[in-house]
Order: C-alpha cells, then structure tokens, then sequence
C-alpha cells in the first residue's frame, strides 16, 4: 500500500501468501508514474524493503530521493547518509504514515474480506480504498475552500479605502447621574415603634420582647 503526504491510497495490492517486500516496491512506483504521468519526487519505506537494488530501481525510475534504512550494519559512508535531515524527515514521517493501514483495517474492511478468492479480496479492498480516498479528498477540499453550508462566514476581498459603507454614528456618551441630597425618613411604622414606651421596663424579656412573667397564648 502506498500513499502520499496528504493521506490518499495511491497503490495497492493483494498477493497470496507473505511475497517479499522488496520485490514489491519498484512495480508499485511504476504504477503510480504510468497514472500520475512522473515519479514521485521522494520515497520511503520501513527497513523490510532496505537494499541497494531497490535504491537503484527508484532512481532509475526517476525518483530523486530514496529514504530507506537498510538491513544490517551499514558501511561510513551509507551511515552519513542515512544521518542527513532530509532522510531522517522522510523516515519519520514514514513512521506516522504506517497508521493507514490500521484505519483500512479498522474502518474500511481490510481486516476480512466478504468476497471469496483472491479476485473477490482484489474487489473488497479497492472498495475500501475508493471510500477511504472520497472521504480523505472531501476533507482535503473543505479544508482549503470551506465545508458547504458552513456557519463560517466566507472570508470577502477588503475594498479599497474610500469604497466601504459609511460608519455608523455613534450614540453620545450617558450623562453621570447626581447623587441624592434628600434626607432619608423614617417609616411611621418603623417611628411608631421607637416612640412607642417599653412596657415592664426593669423585667427580665425573653428574645421575643415580651415578658417572661406573662405566658404566650398556645394555639391548639
């Protein structure tokens, strides 16, 4: 399976058994140049497909960079190699690709074919990439141009200066309230009850300001 930095399936294929991946790599780029029209630019792949004749098939296909690390020990001057920026880049990304063949398992049927024979898997999984690949380049599309139906307004060109709707007048500014000089009075309730004389003065009251030698009336 290969795909490209944005995430689309661009090859595929499905072979009995568990075939070297070696072998596999270069008729898989050559497919993707016959579709796409050109080579593309940089390729990597895990340590199973790391040997000089893949690395010599890719750049006789028009492949400029090869990013693959290689099997066993490696000589000075293929350690330096292996240790530029670029190569190391290629090889991360490599590693955060690989889980594209856990979403094909998981969510488009690669894990179990519904179809018998070799032919019937060929099927189910071109089905599963087609429906990956439409929802991954409905993605790509809504990202750059905005989803249909957005609540998002849509981003307008700025006019020139001197072209745009005139302001819109501002209201003048709250006049500050005064403070309240009149005297505060008080309730004739509220005087009543400061004017009005405290009787059984000298006794003991409870809380209830009544006196405590006269019982409250129970309510039965």
């Amino acid at each position: 399976m290969l795909d490209n930095q944005d995430g689309v399936v661009l090859d595929h294929s499905v072979h009995m058994g568990n075939p070297a991946d070696g072998p596999l790599l270069a008729p898989a780029i050559g497919r993707v140049k016959a579709r796409a029209g050109r080579a593309p630019r940089a390729v990597t792949a895990d340590r199973g497909y790391g040997a000089a004749d893949v690395d010599t098939e890719l750049s006789a296909l028009g492949v400029r960079s090869v990013a693959i690390v290689r099997k066993g020990r490696q000589t000075l001057a293929r350690q330096a190699i292996e240790r530029r920026p670029r190569f190391r880049k290629l090889v991360k990304w490599r590693t955060g690709s690989e889980a594209r063949i856990s979403a094909l398992k998981r969510s488009w049927g690669w894990s179990r074919s519904l179809m018998d024979g070799l032919a019937g898997t060929e099927v189910w999984c071109g089905y599963g990439v087609f429906a990956h690949n439409s929802q991954k380049i409905s993605g790509l599309i809504a990202d750059k141009n905005g989803p249909a139906g957005s609540t998002r307004p849509p981003v307008r060109p700025k006019r020139p200066a001197g072209t745009g709707p005139p302001a819109r007048p501002q209201p003048p500014p709250a006049l500050p309230i005064p403070a309240c000089t009149r005297p505060t009075r008080m309730s004739s309730r509220a005087q009543t009850a400061r004017e009005r004389p405290q009787i059984g003065a000298g006794r003991r009251r409870n809380g209830t300001g009544r006196c405590r030698h006269r019982p409250m009336p129970q309510v039965r």
